[in-house]
């Protein structure tokens, strides 16, 4: 069977957006059968970066690197324009995000449950098509952080961004934008709320108590209860000067000896007081003795 060598620049698409043209090299044999591939690039105003290009059988695959991770867009014939569509999965590291603070309506105006530092990575996937004033991206995906899985809404951008480097900046912003959403979970569930002050990752958090309190509609027993899983949440502070707990104290105890040959003034002073990260049930007791 004989096989001719096909060596040569090739335009793909010849739109504004995209202008793919490059050097593909291949064969293509007596029974029809074609294959070419070869590196390409965008003259067009949508800047990619390295992209690479296969024609087998009249089938043409264009392939670009989006969001860290290799994109096969197959190109088909819609309405006698060429379009290009494509989905693939990535894993990408996100910047460090700045989230929050969460503020939540109390019966003194609004509270702060703070605000955290977004580290991590992204898992997700991207549905794209290009075509003739065509740009539509789809990105879902969510993060693992904090030992819990979250989940973001679907992202869809119909606006042609200048690069595709660019679809980062688009989810960072969109998670900025959605956090109250995304992070749903974080603000309606004070278990997960103080996971996260225990571990110091929210931070600008004042009046924890109070918070349970307000925010959470929690009495004050339970508090103490709860408050027992959490040993790194340091709340003596909280509870004597923010937070109205009962306090007890116990009986003064005067034991009057009358007086022989010597008068003895003896005068004891003991103070018990348990102050505690976990408020203790132990009330404060004051004893004096008097001899």
């Amino acid at each position: 069977m004989k096989k001719v060598e096909l060596d040569g620049e090739f335009k793909l698409f010849d739109t504004p957006l995209l202008q793919l043209r490059g050097k593909l090299s291949g064969r293509i044999d007596t029974a029809g059968g074609l294959e070419l591939s070869g590196k390409i690039e965008n003259k067009g105003s949508l800047g990619i970066g390295e992209a690479s290009a296969i024609i087998t059988n009249n089938q043409i695959q264009v392939i670009l690197l989006v969001l860290g991770a290799e994109l096969a867009l197959d190109a088909a014939l819609v309405e006698k324009n060429l379009q290009l569509h494509g989905r693939t999965a990535f894993n990408i590291q996100l910047p460090k995000i700045s989230i929050g603070p969460f503020k939540v309506p109390g019966p003194r105006g609004d509270i702060s449950l703070g605000s955290f530092t977004l580290d991590c990575a992204m898992n997700g996937s991207i549905d794209l098509t290009l075509g003739v004033g065509i740009f539509r991206a789809e990105i879902k995906g969510g993060f693992h952080f904090n030992n819990i899985d979250w989940s973001m809404p679907t992202l869809v951008i119909e606006i042609s961004p200048g690069s595709l480097d660019d679809l980062l900046d688009n989810i960072v912003n969109f998670i900025k934008a959605n956090a109250k959403k995304i992070f749903k979970n974080l603000i309606e569930n004070y278990d997960v709320w103080l996971n996260f002050v225990n571990k110091k990752i929210m931070q600008g958090v004042e009046k924890v108590t109070e918070i349970l309190s307000e925010v959470y509609h929690l009495e004050v027993d339970e508090i103490k209860e709860i408050l027992k899983k959490f040993p790194d949440i340091c709340i003596s502070e909280s509870l004597h000067a923010n937070f109205s707990l009962p306090h007890v104290d116990g009986p003064s105890i005067h034991t009057d000896i009358p007086p022989k040959h010597v008068n003895i003034s003896k005068h004891v002073n003991i103070r018990e007081h348990v102050d505690k990260c976990i408020h203790a049930d132990t009330p404060h007791v004051n004893k004096h003795v008097n001899t």
